[in-house]
């Protein structure tokens, strides 16, 4: 509503969906770009070839019926799934694991910062001030509930100082 106008309130449900989507876009890139890194791109064009025509497939035969709601679950999955297929390769040929005590105390962090979003009232993100107020807010909650996880450290926090 902020920055397209009220006509556009309804597509706030579709960009909760999105924004999962940039998530996966954002792992993906990373063990993508692991995957040059170790020179084994030829073994990923398969991943790429496979979500590119079951998303191209699941495109023609759901949006007609359910519309942008498919479109952005289906862009859900191929984000995702080129994630994980991403993941499984660079793990396949580099022995890589995951530590998901780190990654456990960040998702735990984040969803106390979107219970904190959620709490807020809606009417905040229809101004600037209110929107900045939110940002502000879920940063601070998200790295005080991080801190407190001992997912950050004091030796963490004094090295980014010294930056």
């Amino acid at each position: 509503t902020l920055l397209a106008g009220a006509e556009f309130t309804a597509s706030g449900s579709i960009l909760k969906i999105l924004i999962l989507a940039v998530a996966g876009i954002f792992i993906g890139c990373i063990f993508s770009h692991a995957i040059l890194a170790i020179d084994q791109q030829k073994k990923i064009i398969g991943a790429y070839l496979f979500i590119a025509l079951s998303s191209l497939l699941l495109y023609v035969l759901l949006i007609p019926r359910w519309s942008y709601w498919a479109a952005a679950l289906i862009t859900l999955y191929s984000e995702w799934g080129i994630a994980y297929l991403a993941i499984r390769l660079a793990k396949k040929h580099t022995g890589f694991k995951m530590n998901f005590k780190v990654a456990g105390k960040s998702l735990l962090a984040a969803l106390i910062m979107g219970f904190f979003i959620l709490v807020l009232p809606e009417s905040w993100s229809g101004n600037w001030l209110g929107l900045l107020t939110i940002i502000i807010g879920a940063a601070l909650v998200y790295f005080i509930s991080l801190y407190l996880f001992k997912g950050i450290t004091k030796d963490d926090l004094k090295i980014l100082k010294r930056r």
